[in-house]
C-alpha cells in the first residue's frame, strides 16, 4: 500500500500519483512547510521582517552575495533594493497611521 503525504490545502498526495520518488516528495513537503511558515509569520510580523526571513530561509541573499559575476552583483543589488523598498513602504504606512491616530 503506498504511503501518503499531506501537502497544500490538506490534500493527500500518494507517492505513485505523480510518479514522485521519496526524495522529491520530501523536497516538496519541505517547500510547502516553508511557505506555510511564512504565511504564519505574517500574523505577527511586518512584510519587511517576513521578506528578510524568506531571503535567509531560501539562502537566496547569501547565494547572490557570493555570486561575483556581473549578473550576480546586479541580482544582489536588486534584492537589496526590493528589501529596502519593502522597509520604506512599511515605515511610511506606520508613520501615516501614527499621524492619523
Amino acid at each position: 500500500m503506498p504511503t501518503t503525504r499531506t501537502l497544500l490545502s490538506g490534500r493527500c498526495w500518494k507517492k505513485w500519483e505523480f510518479g514522485f520518488k521519496g526524495g522529491t516528495l520530501d523536497a516538496l513537503e519541505n517547500f510547502v512547510t516553508m511557505i506555510q511558515s511564512f504565511r504564519v509569520m505574517l500574523d505577527k510580523h511586518n512584510a519587511y521582517e517576513v521578506a528578510v526571513q524568506v531571503g535567509k530561509s531560501t539562502n537566496i541573499v547569501k547565494e547572490l552575495f557570493n555570486d561575483k559575476t556581473t549578473e550576480g552583483l546586479a541580482r544582489y543589488e536588486n534584492i537589496q533594493e526590493l528589501l529596502n523598498s519593502i522597509k520604506g513602504i512599511y515605515r511610511n504606512a506606520n508613520g501615516r497611521r501614527r499621524a492619523a491616530g
